[in-house]
């Protein structure tokens, strides 16, 4: 069977969102670190908009679903900066965290694969033929 390699296959945060009514969970997470922590209230994770898509605003590019708090200020190419003025020192350097992209189409176009894990164990790897892309003359 060929799909989608989006929505249909991964769900994402828009859609859990926009159609509450359909009981899906997001199967695609992104794996994030915390690579700094440069002022009281900031937190640099390596997570830019080359690893998420950032067509939409910054609030709606990825939820970390387990950093209630936190809120996304700026985003590089590399980096995305996360602030909070209630959590002064939840997160430090080294830390992994899991977001879910509010949009998955674009994102998992930017991924060669797609490591599945399955009950916290990696059972293998799924190639991203989005990427394989050519054009024609």
């Amino acid at each position: 069977m060929e799909c989608s390699p989006g929505t249909f296959v991964y769900w994402d945060r828009g859609y859990q969102l926009g159609c509450p009514e359909q009981p899906f969970e997001p199967a695609a997470f992104l794996l994030t670190r915390v690579i700094s922590h440069p002022t009281e209230n900031t937190w640099c994770l390596d997570l830019g908009h080359k690893s998420v898509a950032a067509e939409s605003e910054i609030s709606k590019r990825v939820y970390f679903p387990e950093l209630e708090g936190y809120t996304p200020v700026s985003q590089s190419e590399e980096h995305l900066v996360l602030e909070s003025r209630n959590n002064a020192s939840a997160l430090q350097p080294g830390d992994v965290v899991t977001g879910v992209p509010w949009h998955i189409c674009p994102t998992v176009a930017l991924y060669e694969r797609v490591i599945c894990v399955e009950n916290g164990n990696v059972s293998g790897e799924w190639q991203n033929w989005a990427r394989d892309r050519k054009r024609g003359i």
